[in-house]
């Protein structure tokens, strides 16, 4: 449950600047912005953190979390290549599938 609440409260300021640069018509700000964003918030807190301390990563984390991330940017990856964008109906799958993994998480997988 803390993932999807960190999750969405780090990522509404992002979600917030691509809607504003989709209406301006400015879409590869708004996947820069999503992408670069992203990266940074996988890779600065936890080496920041870790730097600070040790840092212990639960088997679950790693055996369904980042599995899933994986999972999930390979299927981004393959609609951003395919079609050199994402589709609407390529948008709603991946919503859907966020739905399914945060109702997969807060039944407790």
């Amino acid at each position: 449950m803390g993932i999807i609440i960190i999750g969405l409260g780090t990522s509404l300021p992002e979600l917030a600047l691509a809607l504003n640069a989709v209406r301006k018509k400015a879409k590869g700000l708004s996947v820069g912005n999503l992408i670069g964003s992203n990266i940074f918030d996988m890779l600065i807190p936890v080496g920041m953190g870790a730097s600070i301390s040790e840092l212990k990563i639960e088997k679950s984390l790693i055996l369904f979390d980042l599995l899933f991330l994986l999972f999930l940017s390979f299927i981004v990856l393959i609609f951003f290549y395919k079609k050199k964008g994402l589709q609407k109906i390529e948008a709603v799958l991946l919503i859907g599938i966020f739905v399914l993994y945060a109702s997969l998480k807060i039944l407790g997988f």
